[in-house]
């Protein structure tokens, strides 16, 4: 032992003068380096390759090499050229070339590109919806650039090991993307809420609560007693027209969750994914369709007349049927488009298929309650002016016509219910097409037929008024030939043809009776018309005599 503590003097100035030497050697591998020769940095790091020093050279090397060499403000775009104009002299110089452009690597992603994304996302507050957004927003940006810098480095071929560049990425970033979901869900209801609160408030409308159940009570009541009474006490308000649905809410709220979706699928873990993806869904969901959608459905149906009301309605349902498709239109392309590539081939697929499917439905119910008001009220109306305009004897003339009166006179009641029936069909024709279309006409000329029947059973006819009322009915065919409906047609057809059973002479009645399109009709339906006639008490022995009427 005393011989080795003899020796400790001369040990140690030995390891003074090695380092001293390897510091010397180091000081003119930097100095080769600053000259560009490479031959002398070559010789140097061969003399070191077996000495402590020899890491010390490579970091010198590596800290000069990138000196200056990030000189945009976007360091991601330094990355690639800095490694291609090194791997040459990195290849030439150092005996093991792919650990030091490991090492070059690593120096890059755990010293600049940590330090950017250390500073950029160090301004988030999680009280502060603001700076959480900037923190997302800057979060995937950073994210993207790093992982596109790893890929490019892949594609280049600069021999560096890709994988190990993918482990140090999510080593920099997975900290800042454990709760990613948290923050992405806290900061699309706030600008959720944002949007919408703006929007309302750019109409000065403050949003209500509506509670549906009572409100449809309350109008059913309201309608009843107005009815009965002949009074209007029902407050309906419309707003003036508003619908508070916008495509444009609708396209910034859709914006909002397309990126979203888009920084779901880049931040999020592969197996959470698809349940991130739904949580998103429903956030989306709850704001556009549920405080949207449905809240203007409330108030429009709120806002739809009563039927058989004093004045002529003003319905605005129509246009909020229009909006509401282009809405549903834009929320299902977007289903499809952002979400679908997330959940799909996964168990989270059925159950957001369903929650658009429970929800879709849920509005298609209040837009069909909405249309079967509306034509309510359409028909509503037409049957106030039937029984306004006309007089119970109005069609009990006795006299008959003189040469110079004209015999096809369409009486002003006609006039009347078909511009505002031609009104009506052209909002909804605005706000519907194909199927649709067809099903709400073909529901609105059923019932509007059903008011011309009843009206039309009112009254006595003497010969003047039924050539009168056959003009009338013979306009409303021509109405409803509009609506492109052979179920229609066939109906308007058959009530002129019964209208006639009011104008042919007592001679020709029991032929007329039984041509071919009355005998589909119970013959207690001809009779009933028949029974309208001034003269029926003449002509009902001539009946009697009737051949079999065929069924």
């Amino acid at each position: 032992m005393d011989f080795f503590f003899r020796f400790d003097g001369a040990i140690q100035k030995i390891s003074q003068k090695y380092d001293e030497i390897e510091r010397l050697l180091i000081e003119e591998f930097a100095r080769a380096q600053w000259a560009n020769d490479t031959n002398r940095m070559k010789e140097i790091a061969l003399i070191l390759y077996n000495f402590k020093g020899y890491s010390q050279c490579i970091n010198a090397f590596i800290e000069q090499s990138q000196l200056g060499g990030f000189k945009s403000k976007d360091i991601f775009v330094d990355v690639l050229p800095l490694c291609k104009l090194n791997k040459p002299i990195i290849d030439k110089v150092f005996p093991n070339p792919e650990h030091v452009m490991g090492k070059f690597m690593l120096h890059i992603f755990h010293g600049r590109i940590q330090e950017t994304v250390a500073v950029q996302l160090f301004e988030r507050n999680s009280s502060d919806k603001v700076n959480q957004n900037k923190f997302l927003k800057n979060l995937s940006h950073l994210y993207l650039q790093t992982k596109r810098v790893v890929q490019q480095l892949k594609d280049s071929d600069v021999g560096t090991d890709t994988q190990f560049l993918e482990q140090i990425t999510e080593q920099i970033y997975r900290k800042h993307m454990d709760h990613y979901i948290s923050h992405e869900k806290q900061c699309l209801q706030y600008e959720n809420s944002r949007i919408l609160q703006m929007y309302y408030e750019s109409l000065g409308h403050q949003k209500r609560t509506i509670q549906s159940n009572f409100q449809d009570i309350r109008r059913d009541i309201q309608a009843v007693i107005g009815t009965r009474a002949n009074i209007n006490i029902a407050q309906i308000e419309n707003f003036g027209g508003e619908t508070f649905l916008s495509e444009e809410v609708a396209i910034n709220l859709l914006q909002e969750s397309r990126v979203a979706y888009s920084r779901c699928s880049l931040l999020s873990k592969k197996s959470e994914i698809a349940s991130n993806a739904s949580e998103i869904l429903d956030i989306l969901t709850n704001g556009l369709l549920r405080e949207h959608v449905d809240y203007a459905l409330e108030l429009g149906l709120q806002g739809i007349p009563i039927p058989e009301v004093k004045n002529q309605p003003v319905i605005y349902f129509f246009d909020i049927v229009k909006r509401c498709n282009a809405i549903v239109h834009l929320y299902e392309k977007e289903f499809i488009e952002s979400l679908l590539p997330l959940i799909e081939a996964t168990s989270t697929l059925s159950d957001c298929m369903q929650m658009k499917k429970l929800v879709l439905e849920h509005i298609e119910a209040k837009l069909d309650a909405g249309i079967d008001r509306s034509l309510e009220t359409i028909v509503g109306w037409v049957k106030v002016i039937l029984q306004t305009e006309y007089s119970q004897k109005e069609f009990f003339r006795a006299d008959s016509f003189n040469d110079m009166e004209r015999r096809n006179l369409i009486s002003a009641a006609c006039v009347k219910v078909i511009r505002f029936i031609n009104t009506q069909v052209e909002k909804m024709r605005d706000s519907m097409d194909g199927k649709n279309i067809e099903t709400v006409l073909t529901e609105l000329g059923t019932r509007f037929h059903r008011v011309i029947y009843e009206h039309l059973l009112r009254f006595e006819y003497s010969s003047v008024g039924a050539l009168n009322v056959t003009c009338d009915v013979g306009e409303y065919r021509k109405c409803i030939r509009e609506f492109k409906s052979p179920l229609l047609n066939t109906l308007f057809d058959t009530l002129h043809a019964l209208c006639n059973l009011l104008l042919i002479l007592p001679t020709e009645l029991n032929m007329y009776f039984n041509r071919e399109e009355l005998t589909s009709l119970d013959p207690a339906i001809r009779m009933n018309f028949v029974q309208l006639r001034t003269d029926f008490k003449t002509v009902k022995p001539q009946l009697n005599q009737t051949q079999t009427i065929r069924t």
